[in-house]
């Protein structure tokens, strides 16, 4: 019996010193400020955004805003591929739409194309039916996929950072990047019956092997996420006899349910773009660890250049006083146009809490602030600056896309795309409802009202979030 007790006590000691392993680890070492150190400022603001306005460069760029187009986009590259596709994902979440899109990349590597893909380690490839999915890909010799930053009980400091970019770029010709994961609700075919996640992505076509692209940057970061320390092979058993098969023909039949899908060729994408002075890749470091917020800092000096508008559209923001501060400061100088979601829209209540509580600070920016009303949810992440300079990507305004995630975001030059980025989100804006100076909607009868369940949950919610933001 004495034994016994050691033992237990012995068990509890162990526990409880791993219990404060992970509080220092994990929470305790997000406390510090992060800024762009002095050296990286100096790299950083040697970039030029700008390019010749009396010439285009060789990469054109098209919107792709509607769920369909964003499926259809991603299958015309594919079906276009004759050599590499690299995709960079988040999240894959199983559904019909994803199951067309392994099987696209499955009939490119049939046709002798080298296919790699980077995803998240906790949550790209989440279940039983995504990984026999994944895993029948994966039997492929010319597929391979590794993941970035998986769970490791053993540094929990690096819990907290995910993947969080969205590209795929096909043959270094064809690239499509926004801030969609791969999912029924990004893309919305015939028979989904859910919300839909209304995002943005944006398409560039190079044109010409000459003149200053956007490519060589990407390809850069591909490769340095591939060879990344953090990332690692995913290793997944076979899938059951048979699956290729059932899931050639299932994805038969959803390509015979979705025509207006697959009716949109690449012709249809390619006729649509816009010429560019100069397209410029920009990121955050990929350290799973606090970061400095490169994408943020980036961002914050081009808006603070703004001479007339800043228009900016988020699904998510976070009152800490680098945001509002910035915010701010523009104001004082140009038009600020802020497009969020609302209460009703936003089905994230961990991320959204955090504005809705704070809301009033938003508003005292000086921003004109409006809230996307709908059961559907805006998703994308877009700036434009003096309806010349646009952003489209994956980086949210709050702390996790500031200083803990991977992100990215595409700096385009060209007032032909700007307008075009511009009239999307003025559509959004038609249906939202504008903040007054009060904290309150200029015209309440433009809101929906949502469920007084889902309004209590995000004011709990939000005295966590607000919590954590102190912890960042």
């Amino acid at each position: 019996m004495p034994l016994l007790i050691k033992t237990v006590k012995i068990i509890l000691a162990l526990l409880l010193a791993y219990a404060l392993y992970l509080l220092i680890c994990s929470t305790l070492a997000y406390l510090p400020d992060k800024t762009v150190s002095a050296a990286n400022q100096e790299l950083l603001n040697e970039v030029d955004f700008y390019g010749d306005p009396d010439s285009s460069g060789p990469d054109r760029v098209a919107l792709i805003e509607t769920p369909a187009e964003a499926l259809a986009s991603r299958i015309a590259i594919i079906r276009a591929a004759t050599d590499s596709i690299d995709l960079v994902c988040h999240a894959f979440d199983y559904g019909e739409s994803t199951k067309a899109i392994i099987q696209e990349l499955l009939d490119a590597a049939d046709r002798g194309v080298q296919v790699r893909i980077v995803t998240d380690g906790k949550l790209g490839v989440k279940g039983e039916k995504m990984r026999q999915l994944f895993a029948a890909a994966l039997e492929h010799p010319l597929i391979s996929c590794r993941s970035y930053n998986r769970l490791d009980l053993l540094r929990p400091w690096t819990w907290h950072t995910v993947l969080h970019d969205k590209f795929i770029n096909v043959d270094n010709t064809y690239l499509v990047l926004g801030g969609r994961n791969i999912g029924d609700r990004f893309f919305a075919p015939a028979n989904y019956s859910g919300p839909v996640t209304n995002d943005r992505d944006v398409l560039v076509w190079r044109t010409a092997e000459e003149g200053e692209s956007v490519f060589p940057q990407i390809n850069s970061y591909m490769d340095s996420l591939w060879n990344h320390t953090e990332c690692s092979q995913l290793q997944l058993k076979p899938p059951e006899e048979g699956y290729r098969q059932q899931l050639r023909a299932d994805v038969n039949s959803f390509e015979r349910d979705n025509q207006d899908i697959y009716s949109l060729t690449l012709d249809h994408f390619l006729n649509a773009t816009y010429p560019t002075a100069k397209i410029t890749f920009i990121n955050n470091p990929t350290n799973a660890s606090k970061k400095e917020p490169w994408v943020a800092y980036q961002l914050q000096k081009l808006a603070l250049e703004a001479k007339d508008q800043v228009t900016v559209q988020t699904p998510y923001a976070t009152a800490n006083s680098y945001l509002l501060e910035t915010m701010e400061e523009v104001a004082d100088d140009a038009k600020l146009v802020m497009l969020t979601n609302s209460v009703a829209s936003s089905p994230n209540f961990p991320a959204f809490s955090n504005y809705f509580s704070q809301r009033r600070q938003f508003v005292s920016t000086g921003a004109k602030i409006y809230e996307y009303q709908s059961y559907d949810s805006i998703h994308g992440k877009s700036l434009v600056i003096d309806n010349r300079i646009s952003a489209v990507g994956s980086l949210n305004l709050d702390d996790r896309s500031f200083y803990i995630d991977t992100e990215n975001m595409l700096i385009i030059d060209s007032p032909e795309f700007a307008a075009r980025l511009n009239a999307a989100m003025d559509d959004y804006i038609d249906h939202s409802a504008l903040v007054g100076a009060d904290n309150h909607y200029l015209d309440p009868d433009q809101a929906l009202e949502p469920s007084t369940g889902k309004t209590l949950l995000m004011y709990i919610i939000s005295i966590f979030s607000r919590m954590v933001q102190y912890l960042i």
